[in-house]
């Protein structure tokens, strides 16, 4: 029984959309053979969109291409790569990565080169107990230096609370999955709200 319900949290851990949790990046990688969708839009103050489609191109190498728009700006794209030194299991050994964010050096976080570390915590709840807890810890270099954590919660399978600190702001809120690979976010950074769409499928 113990082993099924570890292969269940590894199963969840490995559909879960974290390359990257809200803009900060993790321990973890889009696997192979999976396309994801992401979008971020702020809607208060200078208005600002960033969407991304990853996919994993090996068992260790994810692409990501996409691009952010501020209100009054051009359009302007960007392109992560991410390496997988380890993958994450749950309660016993930790996802290492090695990336890029933003090469082109076009985004609000600018190019840094990062080391991050995810640590999946399986949980015995009634209603999250196939669900693992997420916490991320790593250090960039680059456009913005400085550590960056985060932690992703599960209240249930569909609900999610999350957080991060991205080496520059404070980003929380609640993640919602109506169904099987799709994910809506309520957000708040920096006191103004922030809104994201995800969906994610094995080709």
């Amino acid at each position: 029984m113990r082993a099924l319900a570890l292969a269940m949290l590894a199963l969840a851990a490995t559909l879960a959309p974290a390359d990257r949790l809200i803009a900060a990046p993790s321990g973890r990688k889009v696997t192979l053979g999976t396309v994801k969708f992401d979008s971020v839009w702020e809607g208060d103050g200078e208005k600002c969109l960033q969407s991304y489609v990853s996919y994993g191109l090996t068992t260790s190498l994810e692409l990501s291409l996409g691009g952010e728009y501020v209100e009054r700006h051009n359009a302007l794209p960007t392109l992560d790569v991410a390496f997988t030194v380890t993958d994450p299991v749950v309660n016993y050994v930790p996802g290492i990565a090695i990336g890029v964010q933003d090469a082109f050096d076009n985004t609000y976080l600018r190019r840094r080169f990062y080391f991050a570390v995810s640590y999946d915590v399986g949980l015995t709840g009634r209603y999250n107990g196939d669900t693992p807890m997420q916490l991320t810890i790593g250090v960039g270099t680059g456009g913005h230096n400085g550590a960056f954590v985060g932690v992703v919660i599960p209240w249930t399978r569909q609900f999610r609370l999350l957080a991060e600190h991205d080496a520059t702001r404070i980003t929380a809120g609640a993640e919602f999955r109506p169904a099987d690979g799709l994910w809506l976010r309520m957000l708040a950074r920096d006191r103004r709200a922030v809104w994201g769409l995800g969906w994610m499928a094995r080709l």
